[in-house]
């Protein structure tokens, strides 16, 4: 969708950093996740803090000979209902140890929670000075949303394929859930979730969020289902409350996701869509695989065909559409009436295989986005190739 402009004036510019100062000195006096509250485990600590270099990380923090890192894969299906303006899903997620240690309970984050009237992030706005400026408070803090997740199903699956309910606790935006039998190095836990949560406007809340544009709504769905937390030889658990500002880091896996939306919607998500001749007309993938070999954008629907029956499959009810990624750290997706698509491929070396640049955006934001924005991914690519890696 169109970028929103934010301008501050001097004044405002110099509130909003001095706050974000005042914050980070704060926090460089944190002793994260200290147990013993004798070790600093800060990100600002001094450099003789630091853990001396073992087996695990060197003393560049690079992977050393025994390094591991966490895998969790999961399967959603979920459905977007836009009369209600909501999401409700379901996902079975498995988490593969490959740490050393024991564990008997997996750490989930649940971001939409910081929509919940009593969230970490609501108490903050509430301490924010009555002065401060509306762009600063906006930046600093969330409007209220009646919002989160309302979860109705939290089960752990056992190596015969029996279900339990599993015992769990909800703090802010984390979540842990305990194990019925704790897992080794090697080892697999299955947790399944069924949950369902009001979209928020306007993105205010973070990332996920609904928008109204001139033909309707539009949906981008991001940090939109309770993903695991991520475990490592440096903190243990990452359990911070999510403040609506900043990402976490997380696990890579693989991914296969069914949504299911409306007929007249256009979806696009992470990885990649594995049911075109369910979803899409048969105009819509000839265009598709000539996008692939193209070295400037294709419309996949153009802007004279948005909202036209002849640009969806014949039919009633709504579609569901499947994506498939693999080792990816997350997942996203787009869903709308309103979209214009363009695509095309990009390809490091000529034998590959394309790699998939798309572009979804409404009307409204021609004629500046069909112009530029899929050859802007196009150049980020060379770019990263040549200033970083592929």
């Amino acid at each position: 969708m169109p970028p929103r402009s934010l301008v501050f004036s001097a004044s405002r510019l110099l509130v909003l950093l001095s706050l974000a100062l005042a914050t980070n000195v704060a926090g460089a006096q944190n002793w994260v996740n200290a147990k013993d509250k004798k070790t600093n485990q800060s990100s600002f600590r001094a450099i003789e803090e630091w853990p001396d270099p073992n087996e695990y990380r060197n003393a560049a923090g690079s992977p050393g000979p025994k390094y591991w890192q966490q895998r969790v894969d999961y399967s959603i299906k979920a459905t977007l209902d836009t009369v209600r303006q909501s999401v409700t899903g379901s996902e079975r997620v498995t988490y593969h140890n490959n740490s050393p240690d024991q564990l008997s309970y997996v750490w989930f984050q649940l971001d939409q929670n910081i929509d919940r009237p009593d969230s970490r992030a609501a108490l903050v706005q509430q301490a924010l000075p009555s002065r401060i400026p509306e762009q600063a408070r906006r930046f600093l803090a969330p409007e209220a949303f009646d919002g989160g997740y309302t979860l109705s199903r939290v089960q752990v699956v056992d190596a015969k394929g029996v279900r339990k309910d599993a015992r769990y606790v909800i703090n802010g935006t984390v979540m842990k859930v305990h194990l019925a039998t704790p897992i080794t190095t090697g080892q697999q836990a299955i947790i399944e979730i069924d949950w369902h949560n009001l979209i928020p406007e306007g993105g205010r809340n973070g990332r996920g969020a609904k928008e109204l544009v001139k033909d309707g709504w539009l949906y981008e769905l991001a940090q939109w289902f309770p993903r695991a937390s991520v475990y490592d030889d440096v903190n243990g658990w990452a359990t911070d409350q999510f403040l609506g500002q900043g990402e976490f880091y997380l696990n890579f896996g693989n991914y296969d996701v069914e949504l299911t939306v409306p007929r007249n919607h256009i979806v696009n998500a992470t990885g990649v869509l594995t049911n075109a001749p369910q979803v899409l007309t048969a105009t819509q993938q000839q265009r598709l695989a000539k996008a692939w070999t193209s070295d400037k954008p294709v419309f996949i629907v153009a802007p004279d065909e948005v909202m036209k029956p002849e640009s969806r499959p014949a039919g009633t009810g709504p579609l569901t559409w499947r994506f498939k990624a693999e080792n990816v750290r997350d997942f996203a997706w787009v869903s709308s009436k309103t979209y214009v698509w363009d695509a095309m491929g990009f390809r490091y070396r000529p034998t590959e295989k394309p790699i998939e640049l798309h572009s979804l955006y409404p009307r409204d934001a021609m004629p500046l986005w069909d112009s530029v924005s899929t050859k802007a991914i196009a150049q980020t690519m060379k770019t990263y190739v040549r200033m970083s890696f592929e």
